[in-house]
């Protein structure tokens, strides 16, 4: 089964996504969840989620995003096409702003096409500062957090480059804690200031844990055991 979904309202896009991931997953909380996209996808990977079977059930959910921003990855796809949309697996394609000819091939064999076009008046909007994340996250203010995050989301972030944020964050506390010059932390003033302010929140134990957890939610999420922004979610709700 596949689903299409692309356009340059990506703030919209994403809702859609995050809600089809969300119902597929409340649907088949045991399906195993695979992301690949143009720096990750092989075609011995496409062929592997075309057949695959997960382990407590039948079904694989597959988010193949940005894929078509690539031309070899781009080619996987586009050559798989068919295998992809007949599989007992669900593959979702996300991606951005696609050429009509691409989105013609997709279209024919897709189950859902969904595209989100913003109106040709709408401004581009202001670029979304994660730094306002990582000082809710460093402030343990986890209603601001969470908010700031469905945020990033529909600013287009990705999960990779929110996590490396929090996991930095992370670092600069550990380092500046129990430090009284920033050039002993390695850091530069401002971010020693801030840093060691805000690790004052946090004991020892919560801050390495705060890390190891991070680790931990990357290597998961590489691994298809949780969707990464859904863990993102999790994490931020569940250790701030």
């Amino acid at each position: 089964m596949l689903y299409f979904i692309h356009g340059n309202d990506r703030e919209q896009a994403r809702a859609k996504l995050n809600t089809l991931l969300n119902s597929l997953f409340t649907k088949k909380p045991n399906a195993s969840f695979f992301k690949l996209d143009d720096r990750s996808c092989t075609e011995a990977d496409i062929l592997e989620m075309i057949g695959g079977r997960g382990l407590f059930e039948n079904k694989y959910v597959v988010l193949l995003e940005n894929t078509l921003q690539n031309e070899n990855t781009k080619d996987i796809v586009l050559t798989r096409l068919k295998e992809i949309a007949g599989s007992q697996n669900i593959f979702i394609v996300f991606e951005g702003e696609t050429d009509k000819q691409t989105c013609a091939k997709i279209e024919k064999k897709a189950e859902k096409v969904l595209e989100f076009t913003l109106p040709k008046t709408t401004q581009k909007k202001e670029k979304f500062d994660i730094f306002a994340l990582t000082d809710a996250f460093a402030a343990r203010d986890k209603k601001r957090a969470w908010v700031l995050l469905q945020k990033a989301f529909l600013a287009g972030l990705s999960p990779e480059e929110i996590h490396s944020m929090l996991f930095w964050q992370t670092k600069t506390m550990l380092l500046a804690k129990h430090e009284t010059l920033p050039q002993n932390a390695g850091l530069n003033p401002f971010v020693f200031r801030k840093s060691k302010a805000s690790a004052q929140k946090f004991t020892d134990d919560e801050l390495r844990s705060l890390s190891a957890g991070l680790v931990l939610l990357y290597h998961n999420a590489r691994r298809g055991i949780i969707p990464f922004e859904i863990g993102l979610e999790q994490f931020l709700l569940a250790r701030v």
